[in-house]
């Protein structure tokens, strides 16, 4: 056992990670073996420490997360404390949510020292000093006590822990003299710090000061040398996301952190007049995990879908095929960039600079849905499980005032700039009711479609939207000089990439099951636990109507209620079916749909979330074969929105391999859904594409005095393949 530590160690040391880890997975397993804690905890922290200068941070999280625990448990501070600062540096690299958090100790450190002091102890003084003075935007004090650390070190601490010094330091007084306005001693300690992160092997510090440098360029105006950098930065982190493996959660959170370094690239093509290379590079970062899901699930290796070869004629090929316009929408900073491709046609580009732009244009869809009185609907069943908190109610009383102060300010100028886009016209509709039912609706349409019109020749559109237009109804967008709603002109689907999309498109249809529709009417009527709490949810009577009728259409026996359990919906998944539709409970705050518990499971407990809840997590990995999945679950749809896309259930079942999605924004009137959904499964039947059920059944909709509003037609959209199905 011994023997392996050793040697896991020697090879760490000299930086053959592939061999410190089989050693030291040799020595785990020994120290498993032996019983005794200390040693497995051991073993532990040098798997992390081996997997985390490897890069490997889904394996290094994993053996540290173990250490902890063990640690833990061995009541060892000290050891606690070491692993949770490791968790902490993977937590800040991929970006999620986790941090162990402790106090840093203020005035002690502001002291001086006498001469005889340990010089590890004046290095620790000057760190503390050096945070203190950059959080008080005293940058020349900071930029000093940096320069002391780097002194200090060399002797006070070891050689491999000093190379990660030099370069934390020195690309921190480069940061600092950008502060001060030196952008000269800026790039100088910036490439200091870049050859020290090469000749450390370090891919995130060489991310991160590429980055730095491309930024100082960018100010100066030295593009190439701007665009230069922040590629080298990309393939950096690219190279630390294929770490990552298939920890989805992980790669999430990794694109969203270090969204700002292709945006950033993204602002210098679009400045240089790459439009083509700017709308791939867009691409290339939008749905990217998901792009990795659907090559698993399909089957295929990586570089038969490797998104980095697509040139923009291949993207033309891809909507010449099925005769479709593509809009592309992409926010950068304070511009919303709109990219249209046309089989054949020079790509088309529009900017528009909306300050705030993604909070403007998330308030703007916000101040839509209350136009639309999308949260008055009446007789519709709550087929949510969330709560909704009210904000006054629950905000924070200890928020200081400049806090308040400066929130009040940013909502101040946030509102300004969203009236300024209100006023994009001056004459009002002529029916002043209509005209305050519909007005968000027509400056979105202003906005998204109308200033681009004159590029659009098809009567499809793909639409690839981003952050907060990915909750807008676009169906609903109405001409208001035409009168028109964007759905009475346009069939409208949408996607989460061009990657994705063109994946789902070439990939044989004969990969997805042709077997019978799964119709799926789930009710839970006794007690389950949800978030700790016994709850009772309310019967839905709708869903059970639902399911009843769509499966009477279809010629199938549908599940419902206690039939509908949650193991025999995964194993019927499984089995493969052309069709699935689920009507029941759904919660957007979990992105999970409520199914029932098996009998087993309720006769000896109440049931925990895991026992009836259909996961994200689930879904992905049922690798579900179906052609087309209905999602009748309020705010199906919705999700959290990430540079990713919306992480929701609908990106689960596309995951797995489901070639198209109905998925819908908001609830609606229990009435109004079952006639829907019954027209739509009749277009189906009778041999149209999802594409064309939809939208006839929103016109159809439409033409209904009871239904003709928006609000109960538009939250229905279809994301993926438009496919077609044939029924047996």
């Amino acid at each position: 056992m011994n023997a392996y530590m050793m040697l896991g160690n020697a090879h760490l040391y000299k930086k053959e990670y592939d061999n410190a880890i089989s050693y030291s997975t040799k020595f785990l397993a020994i120290a498993k073996e032996s019983g005794d804690k200390v040693v497995e905890m051991n073993a532990y922290l040098m798997l992390g420490n081996a997997h985390l200068k490897n890069e490997e941070y889904d394996d290094a999280h994993r053996f540290f997360a173990e250490g902890t625990t063990i640690a833990r448990q061995l009541e060892d501070n000290l050891d606690v404390s070491y692993f949770e600062l490791r968790l902490n540096g993977i937590y800040e690299m991929v970006g999620t949510s986790e941090r162990y958090s402790g106090l840093l100790p203020v005035g002690s450190f502001l002291k001086e020292f006498p001469d005889d002091v340990p010089d590890i102890e004046r290095f620790a003084n000057s760190f503390y000093r050096y945070v203190y003075y950059n959080a008080n935007n005293e940058y020349e004090e900071a930029i000093s006590c940096l320069e002391t650390c780097m002194a200090l070190g060399e002797n006070s601490i070891n050689k491999d822990d000093y190379l990660e010094l030099l370069w934390n330091c020195k690309h921190d007084i480069s940061e600092l003299h950008v502060l001060l306005g030196d952008y000269d001693k800026g790039i100088q300690y910036q490439q200091e710090a870049l050859h020290d992160a090469r000749k450390e092997g370090s891919n995130s510090k060489q991310a991160k000061s590429h980055l730095s440098l491309g930024e100082i360029y960018y100010k100066l105006k030295q593009f190439v040398n701007a665009e230069e950098s922040f590629k080298e930065s990309l393939r950096c982190y690219e190279l630390i996301f294929i770490g990552l493996k298939q920890n989805d959660r992980f790669k999430i959170a990794f694109v969203d952190q270090h969204k700002e370094t292709f945006k950033l690239l993204l602002k210098v093509l679009i400045e240089t007049n790459k439009k083509e290379e700017a709308l791939l590079l867009s691409d290339h970062y939008r749905a990217k995990a998901l792009k990795d899901l659907l090559v698993s699930s399909y089957g295929m290796k990586k570089e038969q879908t490797a998104d980095e070869g697509l040139q923009y004629v291949d993207v033309q090929s891809l909507v010449s095929s099925s005769n479709y316009t593509l809009l592309f929408y992409s926010t950068c900073f304070e511009d919303l960039y709109t990219f249209v491709v046309e089989a054949g046609k020079e790509l088309g580009f529009l900017v528009q600079h909306i300050e705030y732009c993604d909070s403007c244009l998330d308030k703007l869809v916000d101040k839509t849905f209350d136009y639309m009185k999308v949260r008055e609907v009446i007789n519709c069943e709550d087929r949510s499980i969330d709560v909704m908190d009210d904000y006054e109610e629950n905000k924070n009383p200890k928020e200081d005032e400049l806090t308040q102060l400066l929130i009040q300010q940013r909502e101040k100028g946030l509102l300004e700039q969203c009236r300024s886009i209100c006023k994009f016209r001056g004459n009002p509709s002529e029916n002043s009711d209509k005209s305050s039912l519909t007005s968000g609706l027509e400056i979105f349409n202003q906005k998204l479609i109308n200033n681009i019109k004159h590029l659009i020749k098809q009567d499809e559109m793909v639409i690839i939207p981003e952050g907060p237009l990915c909750r807008l109804p676009f169906a609903a967008l109405r001409d208001p000089d035409k009168g028109q709603y964007l759905c009475e002109r346009m069939r409208i689907r949408m996607a989460p990439s061009m990657a994705s999309l063109k994946l789902l498109q070439e990939y044989p249809v004969e990969h997805h099951s042709r077997k019978e529709a799964l119709i799926i009417g789930a009710n839970v009527v006794d007690p389950v636990m949800l978030d700790g709490v016994e709850k009772v949810f309310d019967f839905l009577d709708g869903v059970i109507e639902e399911a009843d009728e769509i499966a009477k259409m279809l010629g199938v026996q549908p599940l419902l209620s206690a039939n509908a359990t949650k193991p025999v919906v995964i194993k019927r998944l499984q089995e493969g079916v052309s069709v699935v539709h689920i009507a029941a409970h759904g919660s957007l705050e979990k992105a999970t749909i409520v199914l029932a518990p098996s009998p087993e499971i309720r006769e000896t407990k109440i049931p925990e979330e895991e026992d009836y809840m259909l996961t994200m997590a689930d879904v992905q990995q049922t690798q579900v074969r179906a052609q087309l999945v209905v999602l009748s679950c309020c705010h199906s749809g919705r999700g959290e929105i990430k540079a990713e896309g919306v992480v929701g259930i609908c990106r689960a079942f596309l995951a797995s391999g489901v070639r198209a999605v109905v998925g819908t924004l908001w609830a609606i009137d229990d009435k109004a859904t079952l006639m829907f959904m019954k027209k739509f499964y009749e277009y189906l039947k009778d041999g149209k594409s999802a594409s064309t059920s939809i939208n006839l059944t929103m016109n159809d909709m439409r033409k209904t005095p009871q239904y003709s509003e928006p609000k109960y037609w538009a939250p229905f959209f279809l994301m993926g393949d438009d496919v077609t199905i044939k029924f047996k």
